[in-house]
């Protein structure tokens, strides 16, 4: 007999961009949602401390803003306000000072101006990305899988020279990956290049908390979903009579379903499924081999001057990223990806950073607050607070699609959120709606 698919019961697990996404997306097609939150509001990185200082993403790639405005809009919220264009960053290298464009036309032509000595390598560069962005952004698998197939193999390092010559524009076209990707030289092309193209297409400028707190206010207001704060999962079994879910805490069962969707990291709690079931797959033992990627610390000024919104990339081994913020509460976040341990940083030492990058005297800057890896993993379900949630040399990247297909050998299990094909907060997009659209195919067609 078949299901009547507006009565199938689904179990978010992370209250987070993607998980509120996919939640407001099936309940709006009329399923039954429980979505459980670790903490005792939803947002995870994509929310403010309390300080009003961005926790996660604040600048972000954004290549479709459509993409957006169709999600949120099909569910009654606009975008208007959210977003403002950020294509300019400042890159501080050595002696030397950049201003340079996110978007690859526009790179293009300063980067020529500043090295004419590698121009045809540029144009021949930025034709390559260009490409790549607009076969990467089609939703072509075919296409996105061949380019997959010339890069995940090798180190961004070297592919960039394959291009060019000159250090000092190697470094600056490899700030993307080390600055917001937490990508080394040694990991994979793809993932490098998605970044550029992601950001290449579109950066902004966003309001953290407004977008989630829009998206929890309308899932809260569904009558077929039920919100559940202050609840880590721990572990799910099934019923093998009705195929159904049980979702526990550590005190007990939580929430029963007939399909479960991971909004966030995954690993743990399945690893542990397996091991109950004592399924021994070739494809699960890769996935849950993967390498946790880098987390970051994350320092905060307030200073007695106002400042206007800018990102200021440090490179060099002792990188990191300066972004001005506009609040009077807290103005200047410092942000630091790394692996390892932490930063050996002190405040004097990065109040005298501020000071001669910003051109304000130190009296008039002051500590906020600090946030670590450990603190973001207690905010989150992320293993070790990572923010990019894997490595991303070319292993991971290949054993990361098969997340894609969990469901073939788990029915009813799914995990949204990564980013295996795109990057950061558009990946959360892509990945909600391309599930979304998996989840509704056979009532849609």
């Amino acid at each position: 007999m078949k299901m009547d698919m507006d009565k199938e019961k689904y179990t978010v697990i992370g209250g987070g961009i993607s998980g509120l996404l996919i939640t407001a997306l099936l309940a709006a097609e009329g399923k039954q949602i429980d979505l459980i939150e670790k903490n005792t509001h939803c947002g995870g990185y994509l929310r403010n401390l309390g300080c009003g200082a961005p926790y996660g993403a604040h600048h972000i790639g954004l290549p479709d803003r459509g993409l957006l405005a169709g999600i949120i809009g099909g569910l009654g919220i606009s975008d208007e306000g959210l977003l403002r264009s950020a294509d300019t960053v400042r890159i501080l290298s050595g002696q030397r000072e950049y201003k340079l464009s996110l978007r690859l036309d526009e790179q293009c032509s300063q980067l020529c101006e500043i090295f004419p000595e590698e121009a045809e390598g540029l144009r021949a560069y930025f034709g390559f990305m260009t490409d790549f962005a607009e076969a990467l952004y089609s939703d072509d698998d075919r296409q996105i899988k061949g380019y997959f197939v010339k890069l995940a193999g090798k180190s961004f390092r070297s592919f960039l020279e394959k291009y060019f010559s000159n250090e000092e524009l190697i470094a600056l076209l490899s700030f993307l990956g080390p600055s917001y990707g937490g990508v080394t030289d040694a990991d994979s092309a793809f993932t490098f290049a998605s970044l550029a193209a992601t950001y290449g297409k579109g950066a902004y400028y966003m309001d953290c908390g407004a977008l989630t707190e829009k998206l929890a206010e309308k899932a809260a207001g569904m009558e077929n979903v039920n919100i559940m704060t202050g609840i880590q999962a721990s572990r799910i079994r099934r019923d093998d009579e009705s195929g159904r879910y049980t979702v526990y805490d550590g005190s007990g069962a939580v929430s029963e379903a007939d399909k479960v969707i991971f909004a966030g990291s995954f690993r743990r709690i399945l690893e542990e499924y397996c091991e109950h079931t004592g399924m021994n797959d070739t494809s699960f033992r890769k996935i849950f081999g993967m390498e946790t990627g880098p987390s970051a610390y994350r320092y905060y000024f307030r200073t007695d001057v106002p400042l206007s919104r800018m990102e200021h990339i440090r490179l060099g081994a002792d990188g990191y990223i300066m972004s001005t913020l506009e609040s009077d509460e807290c103005s200047v976040m410092l942000t630091c990806v790394t692996d390892s341990s932490q930063p050996q940083w002190d405040n004097e030492r990065l109040i005298s950073e501020i000071s001669d990058t910003l051109c304000i005297g130190k009296e008039l800057i002051h500590p906020v607050c600090v946030c670590s890896p450990s603190e973001r993993e207690n905010r989150t379900l992320n293993e070790n607070g990572a923010v990019f949630g894997w490595k991303r040399n070319a292993r991971n990247n290949l054993d990361a699609n098969l997340i894609y297909s969990i469901d073939k050998k788990l029915p009813g299990i799914y995990v949204t959120g990564n980013w295996s094909a795109t990057f950061g907060f558009f990946g959360c997009l892509y990945t909600a709606n391309k599930l979304f659209c998996k989840l509704t195919a056979d009532r849609r067609s």
